[in-house]
C-alpha cells in the first residue's frame, strides 16, 4: 500500500503538470500567441480596406492586448498620419464609424480564412453614422462589393439612404408597438 506521503507526492506533480499544461495552452501561453497572431491578421485585413474610405485613407490601426488589474484587454490605437493614440478619443464620430465597418468586415474575412467556413451574411447597425457623402458613397461601394459573395444586412435610420438599397424591410413603431 501507498504510503501518504507518496500519494501526496504523486498528487502534488500531477497537480503541477496540469498547471504547465495549462501555462503552456492558456491566455499566457500557445493561446495567448494565437490569439495575438489574430489580431494583427485582422488589423492587417482592415487596414487594406481602410484606404478606400475618404475620412480614414491616411489612418491605420493596431491591436494589442494589455494588462489591467490582472486581467488582459485588447486595446485599440489609430495612427493618423504619424500621430498614434487611442481609438477612443483620437477619431471623429464618421471616422469612428468607418473604422468599425472594415473592422466588422476584416474580422470575417479572417474567421473565413482561418475556418475555411466564409460566414453568409453579415449585419451591420448604423454604419453610415457621422460619414460625410464622400465617405457614405465609399462606405457603399465596399459593401456591395461584399454583398456579391454574402448576404449584408443595414440597419439604418436615414430616410435618405433607405432608397440606395435594393431591398429593405421598414419597421415602424407607433404607441409602444414595432410592425413591419
Amino acid at each position: 500500500m501507498m504510503a501518504l506521503a507518496d500519494l501526496q507526492s504523486a498528487l502534488q506533480l500531477e497537480v503541477n503538470l496540469e498547471k504547465d499544461f495549462v501555462s503552456l495552452m492558456g491566455r499566457e501561453g500557445f493561446l495567448g500567441l494565437i490569439f495575438e497572431e489574430i489580431l494583427q491578421e485582422i488589423a492587417a485585413e482592415a487596414n487594406s480596406r481602410l484606404g478606400f474610405l475618404a475620412n480614414v485613407n491616411r489612418t491605420s490601426l493596431g491591436f494589442s492586448t494589455e494588462t489591467d488589474k490582472g486581467k488582459k484587454q485588447i486595446q485599440t490605437w489609430v495612427d493618423i498620419r504619424g500621430h498614434r493614440s487611442k481609438f477612443e478619443v483620437g477619431l471623429s464620430g464618421g471616422m469612428k464609424t468607418s473604422v468599425q465597418q472594415v473592422v466588422d468586415m476584416a474580422v470575417m474575412t479572417v474567421i473565413g480564412r482561418r475556418t475555411g467556413v466564409t460566414p453568409g451574411w453579415l449585419c451591420l447597425d448604423e454604419v453610415f453614422d457621422g460619414q460625410g457623402r464622400v465617405t457614405k458613397e465609399a462606405a457603399l461601394e465596399v459593401l456591395q462589393e461584399s454583398a456579391k459573395e454574402r448576404l449584408i444586412l443595414v440597419i439604418e435610420h436615414d430616410k435618405q439612404l433607405q432608397e440606395v438599397f435594393q431591398k429593405r424591410i421598414e419597421v415602424l413603431f407607433n404607441n409602444g408597438v414595432s410592425s413591419v
